[in-house]
């Protein structure tokens, strides 16, 4: 649903924060929607005798910014001044999708999915009762949780995010850096939906190790020396960004961050681009073209 740009809007908002034994960052893009529909919530201290509680939310809103602005605004307090707010309830989808339209089948708002007469609220295509899940924590094992709208789900898949999340916390202990660097590859594998993504790591989070930072340099040195190679070789005239993202696509780059790989370094790729044609044309930039390479 929804209008695209001609060229995305890459802004981003951050924000980061620690306490309860956590540590979080965040990173919002509108991309190529034509209105950002996404909001989200972070707090660490609940009031109301809840301060070793911490709420993370994620909004995708339909259609509209709306619904997800009034979540963002309200939800935290609604569920933390009702002690009754835990319960489940189903709805049919035809391939992963309601009526083959959208995505989810639980949402606030969506009322052209609502609307059988004679039917509860539960009863409908989509239900505004939502699922819950009470998971008992393993200090051992977890190590972080990402959550995230469609936008970032729509091309990265659980096991692909996690381990790119995993292979960045190992060079940095950025986490809004990290949101940025998931958001950044999302948008060059092709997504064209708003992307919001928070990341809230537990103690057990991997750390910074000097090893995948002396292996991201040296990766990041071998990119900008087939950069440099591969406008030489042209001989007259520079060829584009896409010509030589298509290029690196074909060969075999030892050591690319997995489930981001060659997307998850374009940033780099074009930095170096565009130091060596600091003159080429903005037109020659393939995120005005529907084809990110």
């Amino acid at each position: 649903m929804g209008a695209f740009l001609d060229k995305p809007k890459m802004e981003k908002h951050n924000a980061q924060g620690q306490g309860n034994g956590l540590r979080y960052g965040l990173s919002s893009m509108q991309g190529w929607r034509v209105e950002m529909e996404d909001a989200h919530t972070a707090v660490i201290g609940l009031p109301s005798g809840l301060e070793s509680w911490s709420f993370f939310a994620v909004y995708d809103g339909h259609a509209g910014s709306q619904v997800a602005k009034y979540c963002c605004e309200h939800l935290l307090d609604h569920i933390t001044n009702n002690q009754d707010f835990k319960g489940s309830a189903g709805a049919p989808s035809v391939e992963n999708r309601v009526n083959g339209s959208l995505a989810v089948s639980r949402a606030l708002g969506d009322f052209d999915y609502k609307c059988v007469h004679g039917k509860g609220p539960t009863e409908q295509l989509v239900s505004p009762e939502p699922e819950v899940h009470d998971i008992e924590r393993s200090e051992e094992d977890d190590q972080f949780i990402i959550l995230a709208c469609d936008g970032i789900w729509d091309v990265m898949g659980n096991e692909e995010l996690c381990d790119f999340v995993r292979s960045r916390l190992e060079v940095t202990d950025d986490l809004e850096k990290v949101c940025n660097e998931v958001v950044d590859t999302c948008l060059y594998k092709g997504s064209r939906d708003n992307m919001s993504v928070i990341l809230i790591c537990f103690p057990n989070a991997p750390k910074v190790s000097p090893e995948a930072v002396k292996k991201e340099a040296e990766l990041d040195k071998y990119l900008e020396c087939r950069v440099e190679e591969i406008i030489k070789k042209q001989g007259e005239g520079v060829p584009d960004l896409v010509h030589v993202m298509r290029t690196l696509a074909s060969e075999n780059i030892p050591s690319l961050p997995p489930g981001g790989e060659l997307a998850s370094k374009r940033n780099v790729i074009e930095a170096v681009y565009n130091r060596l044609n600091p003159y080429k044309n903005d037109d020659t930039d393939s995120t005005s073209t529907d084809d990110m390479w």
